[in-house]
């Protein structure tokens, strides 16, 4: 139902969420899928053996990107090196989703602030 997100440069681990942020942004509100979202949403708290079944096998393999992105952020020391990757992809993609359900606008520039504003707390500490 969905094309995967890219493989983003790796040249800037800012420029790389910025680039899967715009495309996780282009799924939600532009495919079959996104318009779908709300309606899974609504049936999570239903059917939640279908809930956890679509996030195994739909949603959570699909982040990887931003995972990887993440760990190499790490491993380059641009990021903590004690950072919960999930946690931080939740903070990064839980923007998105909400307005995704409640089908408010996002700008580029608000793409771009979700990113600043989470990397900014991911920075290592200065020594």
């Amino acid at each position: 139902m969905r094309d995967p997100l890219p493989i983003p440069p790796g040249d800037s681990v800012r420029e790389d969420l910025i680039i899967l942020l715009r495309a996780l942004h282009r799924l939600l509100t532009e495919t079959r899928i996104g318009k779908l979202i709300p309606q899974l949403a609504a049936e999570a708290g239903r059917r939640p053996d279908l809930s956890y079944t679509y996030w195994t096998d739909y949603l959570a393999p699909g982040s990887s990107p931003f995972g990887d992105t993440l760990r190499r952020g790490m491993a380059q020391g641009r990021l903590r090196d004690d950072l919960d990757v999930e946690l931080v992809i939740d903070l990064l993609t839980g923007a998105l989703f909400k307005r995704s359900l409640w089908q408010l606008a996002t700008t580029d520039e608000e793409i771009c602030s979700i990113v600043d504003t989470v990397l900014t707390g991911l920075a290592p500490a200065r020594t």
